[in-house]
């Protein structure tokens, strides 16, 4: 074993001065001693070291004086030549071995290699046969060309051209095939003549028809010159009626410009009636806002209209409410409708016996033009100030209620556990609905449909998605519309 200094790398004998530190570590004497004047420190570990706490080392080494036997070298020697004669053999077996493996590795090529070949004539072999069965196919083909060239010539050609034809054809299956063409052209032209003579007789039964109607519409017509010469002779009624429109155009001078418009338009459309002529004062013009205490608007109008309607009514001193309805002609029919009501609910109240004769629900959505601010659409009622939970109950009782007001409304605060409820989060995320519309305009735009609603849907997400609310449910597009993202995103 050779032991060193850590300082100097000399080996450390016996004859040195071998000095320890207390951890153990052993140096040569001055080059530790120079070390502690710099460092008072281990110079293996770093540990703390001074000149007091170092120590003497003494080595006791003996020395080797064994001595080597020849015999034992020589038999050594022996050993180690017959391994080598064993290894030589070794080699020669495996040169051997090698050759024959390449033997038969050059018999295993010139197999596959025959083999192969043998592939590729059946293979060619197999293509001749098809070649074969190609050219007769072809053979086949262009006989049957000529045979519909030739039914061409008899359909369309003229006489000398299928004259020709007759007498270049020798084939019997050829003949009987232009045969049976020129019948069934016979058979398909008789059913031509027979829908073409019904279709005369169909014309003439129409003709027939309008003719009726053409006299029945100038005896109509002659009735009604008769009725308007006996019209020309109510020159009293004439006057009167005139007397009575100077009365109304100086009253709507007295008035603004388009309440006056609005009066006279419900004038022109609301004539009195004969038996309350009979009753008023013959001096006087008797006054069609005086003949009425409640008033109720049924017809689809802009609420702005409708409020000034109301403040024309109370100044005149009658009850007036605006009541669109919902329902379309079936509902009309089966007097299920749903009336809106914008206005007093006392009033409301006292009138719902008669509108129950031509409806099933009543609604009171608010004030003056609530009724027609709840037909028209949702979005546009919140913004006027209408209460969203009404809207969605006049929405679900009308023609326009839908899987999205009745199941999964988007306008937060009237349903619970939808995604309108938790600020949108949660349900169908917007990224999703936008990629499933990108899926659907690609297929529109290759199959050449047009989906314009699709188109403009898909911006309107695509848009939702690049302000940050891609992971939003897709109801969220009613903020969006309402241009309310900014206080949604607080």
């Amino acid at each position: 074993m050779n032991l060193k200094c850590s300082i100097c790398s000399d080996l450390l004998t016996s004859h040195s001065e071998i000095f320890g530190t207390p951890c153990g570590h052993l140096f040569h004497y001055h080059c530790l001693i120079q070390w502690i004047d710099r460092s008072q420190t281990c110079p293996q570990c770093r540990a703390r070291t001074t000149e007091k706490t170092i120590f003497k080392i003494y080595l006791n080494v003996e020395e080797n004086t064994e001595t080597t036997d020849l015999a034992v070298l020589h038999n050594k020697l022996d050993n180690l030549q017959l391994q080598i004669s064993m290894k030589n053999r070794d080699v020669k077996n495996m040169k051997e071995k090698y050759e024959t493996v390449n033997k038969q590795n050059l018999g295993l090529l010139l197999e596959s290699a025959i083999f192969a070949l043998k592939d590729q004539v059946n293979y060619f072999k197999t293509k001749s046969k098809e070649t074969k069965k190609l050219e007769e196919d072809l053979v086949k083909l262009r006989g049957k060309l000529k045979e519909i060239r030739n039914v061409e010539v008899v359909l369309a050609g003229t006489q000398d051209e299928v004259n020709n034809m007759l007498q270049n054809t020798q084939d019997p299956q050829a003949l009987s095939i232009l045969v049976a063409t020129l019948k069934k052209e016979l058979i398909e032209s008789d059913k031509s003549k027979k829908q073409l003579k019904g279709t005369v007789k169909v014309a003439h039964a129409e003709l027939v028809a309008f003719r009726k109607k053409v006299h029945d519409l100038k005896t109509a017509s002659l009735q009604m010159r008769e009725e308007l010469d006996g019209h020309k002779n109510c020159e009293t009624e004439r006057q009167y009626l005139k007397q009575n429109l100077l009365e109304l155009k100086s009253k709507c001078q007295r008035l603004s410009s388009g309440t006056a418009n609005n009066i006279s338009r419900v004038v022109s459309e609301s004539p009195i009636p004969a038996s309350r002529l009979a009753q008023s004062s013959a001096d006087t013009s008797p006054s069609v806002v005086s003949l009425f205490r409640s008033l109720i608007g049924r017809s689809t109008i802009n609420p702005i209209t409708a409020q000034e309607l109301h403040k024309i009514a109370e100044g005149a001193g009658i009850q007036f409410l605006d009541a669109p309805v919902s329902g379309g002609v079936t509902g009309a029919s089966a007097a299920t409708l749903t009336f809106m009501i914008g206005g007093s609910q006392e009033i409301a109240k006292k009138v719902e016996p008669y509108l129950l004769q031509m409806g099933g629900r009543i609604m009171h959505c608010g004030g003056p033009g609530a009724g027609q601010i709840a037909k028209l659409c949702m979005n546009l009622g919140a913004k006027m100030g209408l209460d969203v939970k009404t809207l969605a109950q006049v929405v679900n009782t009308s023609t326009g209620r839908c899987w999205s007001s009745d199941t999964y409304n988007p306008v937060p605060g009237i349903m619970e556990n939808v995604p309108s409820a938790d600020n949108y989060n949660g349900g169908f995320q917007v990224q999703l609905i936008a990629k499933d519309m990108a899926l659907a305009s690609n297929v529109a735009v290759s199959c050449g449909a047009p989906i314009p609603l699709g188109s403009a849907a898909h911006q309107m997400y695509r848009t939702l998605a690049a302000y940050g609310n891609g992971n939003k449910d897709f109801g969220v597009v009613y903020k969006f519309l309402q241009g309310q993202l900014d206080s949604l995103n607080k």
